[in-house]
This record gives C-alpha cells, sequence and structure tokens, in this order.
C-alpha cells in the first residue's frame, strides 16, 4: 500500500529538534503531527540520523556532514525559519594587525 506524504507526516516521522525548536508554532505552521517530537542536543543529532532513531530535525543547510549522512534540505515556502546571511566577524582591535583588510572593505 502507498502511502501519501501527508500521511507519513502526519504518523510515522520521529522529529528530534533543539529545545528552541520544540515550539508548537513550527508544528502548526505546517499542520504536522510527528509520531514522536522529542528534544535532543545538537550536537547528537547525527548520531541519532545514523543511528535511525529519527528523521527530521533542524541542521544548517551548509553543514557538510548533510551529504554525508544522506539528508536532504526541504524547502521552507512557509517561511518559518528567518533567513540566514552567514558573515565573518573580526575583532575591531585586529584591524590593527592586519590593515590589509582595510583593502578588501572588511571593516
Amino acid at each position: 500500500m502507498e502511502k501519501n506524504f501527508e500521511n507519513a507526516i502526519q504518523s510515522d516521522l520521529v522529529w528530534h529538534a533543539d529545545i528552541v525548536f520544540q515550539s508548537k508554532s513550527f508544528v502548526s505552521t505546517y499542520g504536522v503531527a510527528f509520531r514522536q517530537n522529542n528534544t535532543i542536543d545538537r550536537r547528537l543529532k547525527y548520531f541519532g540520523i545514523n543511528a535511525g532513531n529519527m528523521d527530521v530535525t533542524v541542521l544548517y543547510s551548509t553543514d557538510g556532514l548533510n551529504k554525508r549522512f544522506g539528508l536532504v534540505t526541504l524547502e521552507d515556502d512557509l517561511h518559518f525559519f528567518p533567513e540566514y546571511n552567514g558573515v565573518y566577524l573580526l575583532r575591531a582591535d585586529r584591524y590593527e594587525d592586519f590593515p590589509e583588510l582595510e583593502e578588501h572593505n572588511m571593516r
């Protein structure tokens, strides 16, 4: 018997996420009810995925381990997560030691 994705989300998938993402707002935004909804330390997520203890979690899409563990980034079409723009940060006092950074508009 073939299951559609909606039924899979409603009954079969196990969700683990940091305490910050365990809010009911995620569940209500996407209208999902996971079979299990557990909190996990962010450092243990890949172990949980690898052991088959969880199906869905929150990770950074840029993490190189995602490919290694066969994870797929799902589209956040309802914009639950804020846009993430990574930047480099440098202590202001380090410009004294590396003045060439000024030439690259890195201030």
